[in-house]
């Protein structure tokens, strides 16, 4: 039973976790970022049944770890198992799968609450949020240090689903207020996602890319803090950015809202929705995009 997961505050280190065998075994663990070379990480006594590794090549798509026992005579097979690199530094992890009511974080305790009955349909993953502006509906998470990000770097990746024919701008998710708004995203009449940052004034990158009405959509923005870049992809294609031109300002203590965005309802259908305090690889992204049948936290 050897599992690998997401560990320490940032959720960037690796906990690697196996079940006692021999007694008076001692235990080798293995690291390889191509499940094909690996190197020791460690030799550790019978009592130990964890190691963490900690800052991983966090760039890797696929994180493999490998494990046997060895009471000095014979040894083990070697063990195996990965973890996604997506996963590190996931800091909160909404899946909708609820058919009603709040919708919880898989990761952390930022839950969305309902707001006048938001639906559920089949998504690409379990269940998805149906949200219809007619009847004001959204999901809100109250304001706490997890959603904000200001001059963070980070990765917003979610499924969108828009019926073709609807006209007019949707709000997807933001959060903003007065002159302390931090992110707001929406979806354009003609399938372009249109994204605001904030920096003494707007930030903002319309793609040219747009997405395809009556299927689901993966959409990843991100602001990379290091390079100063908004950049945003669809269905796991290259990156459209622009630059911020400098540290963002930095965040207030508004809430949340997902299926609104500025006070602009939408009419969409949302899925897995990930937030993650770092930028994603390119081969992180299409780990997540799963050729287009999504993978989930």
């Amino acid at each position: 039973n050897l599992t690998v997961l997401p560990t320490g505050a940032a959720l960037d280190d690796v906990l690697v976790e196996w079940e006692t065998q021999t007694p008076g075994a001692t235990y080798e663990v293995e690291y390889s970022v191509n499940g094909a070379d690996y190197v020791l990480r460690t030799t550790t006594a019978a009592d130990a049944t964890s190691y963490t590794h900690t800052n991983p090549t966090l760039g890797e798509a696929t994180h493999y770890y490998r494990i046997r026992a060895t009471n000095g005579v014979s040894e083990s097979a070697w063990v195996t198992a990965s973890l996604m690199g997506w996963k590190l530094a996931v800091r909160a992890y909404w899946k909708l799968n609820e058919a009603s009511g709040n919708r919880a974080d898989s990761v952390g305790t930022s839950t969305a609450t309902d707001n006048n009955t938001v639906g559920s349909t089949t998504g690409v993953q379990g269940n998805a949020a149906r949200f219809i502006a007619a009847n004001s509906e959204y999901l809100e998470v109250a304001a706490n240090p997890i959603i904000n990000l200001g001059n963070a770097a980070y990765t917003w990746a979610f499924w969108v689903y828009r019926a073709s024919g609807m006209g007019g701008q949707e709000g997807l998710l933001g959060k903003w207020g007065g002159a302390s708004t931090d992110y707001t995203f929406k979806l354009l009449s003609d399938g372009r996602i249109r994204a605001q940052l904030y920096r003494g004034g707007d930030v903002t990158l319309i793609t040219t890319a747009t997405i395809t009405f009556d299927d689901w959509n993966l959409v990843v923005i991100q602001h990379d803090a290091t390079a100063h870049l908004l950049k945003i992809s669809i269905n796991a294609n290259t990156a459209e950015t622009t630059a911020t031109g400098g540290n963002l300002d930095a965040a207030g203590g508004e809430p949340l809202s997902i299926g609104a965005s500025e006070g602009l309802l939408g009419t969409t259908d949302q899925d897995e929705i990930a937030l993650a305090l770092r930028v994603w690889s390119d081969a992180e992204i299409d780990s997540f995009y799963n050729n287009g049948n999504g993978t989930t936290y």
